[in-house]
């Protein structure tokens, strides 16, 4: 990766060196960022990470450091935390009345983490203490990538990383998660590619080993999220028509040699579980689809009896006929949490894409801002085929995009500058 332009990531042209306690946090969050996706690593009868460990760590930094903390609140944009505060309301209530009070008590703290307390530790106020922590997150991506091939050439994997039938499950430990994590990552790649933090040729390799990757958890949602990554991406590119065009001749080259050559290519788990569905447009070849359809059926089914006051945290899948919880986080929390959850989750996402649509007015920061409400369209698009998000791998995807956008430069100084202390 290439060192970053400080003369255009700077606050009144300046380069700014944290020193003291602040370099130590600012390093310690590195760390976090960089163990946040890799969800193997944690405590095998409650979910605590080595993340979670190292972002109490820096948050204990920061109360010390009262001045530092106030700026990361500040960070914050007020729709944001007005929607996170409607959402943990919502579903404790739920779970007060119609639930399982310790099962809600746990899930609050699992989101309030997550949505709470990680944005404190991710979010800066200079630009390239966000490029860092970008840095460090693509990293820890590139890293589960490549575990994830060195495992294809290994024989009797564990199961944690790679289940039965050949879908590789790398550090995530999940196929679907785990892919739909690293194509969630995309955007990132090519914002660093169009800003010059990494060159084109690299940029493409790193792009390939990730949809190689995807391949190999045999995960139709993350090859979807990929590909709609990539196109979106291109379409909000300062050349959209070139660029698109482009797009369309590879895509074209990509679809005629999978066409022709697709099984002797392509990873065999691939071919057995999304090429298949694929060729022949058969949903029955594509993994666990026609059940998480019946799923979200039978959730839209019973939605009516739960808008106000929901089943409770964890409640869903006691209370299903199938025993499971529908892979649909709107559909999950609007019967757990009733319809106050969806809508404070709706909010907290809403409130991050005003801050894209902010930096997309000033050519200085476009292609951050486009960066930003790319990523977090894919996520509201990726969680519709997962159950809860309180997983930090999640939420590690749109704030990194979020903390370079509250830093890019604009005229009058960046988002960050404004909304905090100095």
């Amino acid at each position: 990766m290439s060192a970053p332009d400080t003369s255009s990531h700077s606050f009144d042209g300046a380069y700014y060196a944290p020193v003291g306690l602040a370099k130590i946090e600012l390093w310690l969050a590195c760390l976090a960022i960089f163990l946040a996706p890799i969800n193997a690593f944690r405590l095998p009868s409650v979910y605590v990470t080595a993340s979670d460990v190292v972002v109490m760590v820096c948050l204990g930094i920061l109360m010390i450091r009262p001045f530092m903390l106030g700026q990361r609140l500040h960070l914050l944009p007020k729709l944001y935390v007005l929607g996170l505060l409607i959402f943990l309301v919502a579903l404790l209530l739920s779970s007060l009345i119609n639930g399982d009070l310790t099962r809600g008590l746990i899930g609050q703290v699992q989101y309030l983490f997550a949505y709470g307390l990680l944005p404190l530790i991710i979010l800066r106020a200079h630009p390239s203490e966000s490029l860092l922590i970008a840095k460090f997150f693509l990293a820890a991506i590139l890293f589960i990538c490549l575990h994830g091939i060195w495992l294809t050439t290994l024989e009797n994997v564990d199961t944690r990383y790679m289940s039965p039938p050949g879908r590789g499950r790398g550090l995530g430990e999940r196929e679907n998660e785990t892919a739909s994590l690293i194509s969630l990552t995309v955007p990132l790649v090519i914002w660093m590619m169009r800003t010059g933090v990494l060159r084109a040729w690299f940029g493409l390799i790193v792009l390939g080993t990730l949809l190689y990757t995807v391949m190999l958890t045999g995960s139709n949602t993350g090859l979807l999220t990929f590909v709609l990554g990539v196109v979106l991406m291109q379409l909000a590119s300062p050349r959209p028509f070139r660029d698109f065009t482009l797009l369309i001749a590879a895509g074209s080259a990509v679809v005629v040699t999978v066409m022709f050559f697709g099984e002797a290519i392509l990873p065999e788990i691939f071919v057995k579980r999304v090429y298949g569905a694929l060729s022949t447009g058969d949903l029955s070849q594509a993994g666990t689809v026609v059940g998480r359809l019946n799923l979200n059926f039978e959730a839209l089914r019973i939605a009516h009896d739960n808008l106000l006051i929901g089943q409770g945290m964890d409640q869903y899948r006691l209370q299903s006929a199938y025993g499971a919880p529908v892979h649909n986080a709107y559909l999950l929390l609007l019967n757990e949490g009733g319809a106050f959850t969806v809508i404070g989750l709706l909010m907290i996402f809403l409130g991050v894409a005003t801050v894209g649509l902010v930096l997309i007015a000033y050519p200085e920061s476009r292609v951050t801002g486009l960066y930003l409400l790319v990523t977090i369209t894919l996520f509201a698009m990726a969680i519709s085929a997962a159950a809860h998000v309180y997983g930090r791998f999640w939420v590690t995807t749109w704030l990194v995009a979020l903390s370079l956008a509250l830093t890019a430069e604009r005229p009058g100084g960046s988002l960050a500058s404004k909304m905090g202390p100095r």
